[in-house]
Parts: C-alpha cells; sequence; structure tokens
C-alpha cells in the first residue's frame, strides 16, 4: 500500500497537465482582447505555447485587477501580458518574455509643430501628459516632476489629445496605434505620431501565479515550450502577422529615456 502511494504521489505533478490549466487575461489590445478573432498577438503566442507542449488551457478575459488577485491567490495559474517590477517579483514567477514592446511620447503634429528630438527629463518639464492611472510611468514622471494628468484609461488619455488638453501622451506603440485606429477616423489618424527617442524598449511576461497547484513545473514547462515555438518559427509567424498593423516592434536602436 505505501509503494502504491509512493507511486501515485511521484506522478501527481505530470498527470495535474492533463488537467484544463486557468489563465486569465484582460483587454489590452492587441496584445489581448476578447474582442479580437485571434485573442490578439500574446494570446496566440499562449495557445501556441501551450498547444505544442500539450497543455490544456481555460482562457478567460476579465479586469486586470481581478485577474491578477485570482493569480495571487492561486485561483488562476497565470495573467498576461504583464511587466515585471520588484514588488510583483516578490508575489509572482515570471515566464521568458512572450512579447515585446516599445514605449513612445505620442503627439500631434498640428499641435507641436516643432517636436522635441533628443529630449531629456528636464526639456520634458514644459509639455503636458495625460496619462492612466497605475501604470508603470507613473511614479517614475512624478519623481522627475512631470507635468501629467491621469485618467482611468488609455482611449481617454488619446481623446485628450484628440483635442488639445494634453501635449503628449505616454504609450506602448503597439497599444496607442491600435487606440488611433479604431478610436479616430482616417482624416485624425494622419494627425497623429510618435517622437523618435524611445521611452523604453520593454518585455511582456506571463505573470504566474506561487500559489496554484504545480505552477513551477508548469512554467518550466512554458518556458520549454516557448523556446521551441521560437526555434520552429510559429513565434516569429505571429509577430509578423501584427508588426506591419500594430507597429509591434523589436526595440530601437536609439537610446531610450527610461532602462527597463
Amino acid at each position: 500500500m505505501d509503494l502504491i502511494k509512493f507511486i501515485v504521489y511521484l506522478f501527481l505533478p505530470t498527470l495535474s497537465y492533463a488537467e484544463e490549466v486557468s489563465i486569465v487575461t484582460g483587454e489590452f489590445p492587441p496584445f489581448s482582447s476578447e474582442a479580437m478573432q485571434s485573442g490578439g498577438v500574446a494570446t496566440e503566442i499562449v495557445k501556441a505555447v501551450c498547444d505544442v507542449q500539450n497543455i490544456s488551457i481555460n482562457i478567460k478575459y476579465l479586469p486586470f485587477p481581478r485577474a491578477e488577485l485570482l493569480v495571487q491567490t492561486g485561483k488562476a495559474f497565470a495573467v498576461y501580458p504583464y511587466q515585471k517590477n520588484a514588488e510583483r517579483r516578490e508575489l509572482f514567477y515570471f515566464s521568458d518574455s512572450i512579447a515585446p514592446w516599445t514605449g513612445r511620447f505620442f503627439y500631434k503634429k498640428s499641435h507641436i509643430k516643432s517636436p522635441p528630438l533628443n529630449y531629456n527629463w528636464e526639456s520634458l518639464k514644459p509639455y503636458s501628459m495625460m496619462g492612466t492611472i497605475g501604470y508603470w510611468y507613473v511614479p517614475i514622471f512624478k519623481k522627475k516632476g512631470l507635468n501629467i494628468e491621469l485618467g482611468n484609461s488609455d482611449v481617454n488619455a488619446f481623446r485628450m489629445l484628440s483635442v488639445d488638453r494634453a501635449d503628449l501622451v505616454p504609450a506602448s506603440t503597439e497599444r496607442g496605434w491600435w487606440i488611433i485606429k479604431h478610436e479616430f477616423p482616417k482624416i485624425m489618424q494622419d494627425d497623429f505620431a510618435t517622437l523618435e527617442k524611445p521611452l523604453i524598449n520593454g518585455e511582456m511576461f506571463l505573470m504566474v501565479s506561487k500559489q496554484y497547484p504545480n505552477s513551477k513545473e508548469l512554467l518550466d514547462k512554458f518556458n520549454s515550450g516557448l523556446g521551441e515555438i521560437i526555434k520552429n518559427g510559429t513565434y516569429n509567424q505571429i509577430v509578423t502577422k501584427y508588426k506591419k498593423i500594430y507597429h509591434i516592434q523589436e526595440g530601437s536602436a536609439n537610446t531610450p529615456l527610461v532602462e527597463q
């Protein structure tokens, strides 16, 4: 009897992979969105990884604060797409990078005739900015003394930019152009632009629960599968499909203002 119990215990982690794994995300197109036919570039990558590793998954779209809480309490395996920071590293595991992103300042060409080129913190101070509550740049910008107001969504920030209520909006290049293409008519889209110098070159990750059963083993399996789809070309096919439409980039050759 003891031998049988030992064998069952030994194989429990392996058997658990056959069960449906709960993964959560939210509305953050073009990276993740229930409204997009494919679910977004990050969703396609996550699905491709799990397919190649035979991990059965159930993806639910929830508000990000709720999704993050489910992962923190072990009710879901992981949430995506997330960035790393010191606080999150204490609470969660992180996968290898699932998608690159580049942060830039958006502006209107009709509003700023001579945009700042090789800007620095001091040269940004005269400009009014509109941002989103809770985003990574908020504490940094406040510490640097920048003039930034905060709203509850990226879309709201771009609406303020469109009516000249702000000079600059910080956003990922991919996210910003998605909003412009979907929220504004073509005649207005052509008036938006980004400063050439990047604000930040970053990566997005699967943020993994430390409380979910066998989460570390599942994460290792996920990372192995991610390496496999990069090697076999599937990853590049997915990213290439989105690059032209949503300005997905692999970082800029120019030195960004913020080093991640």
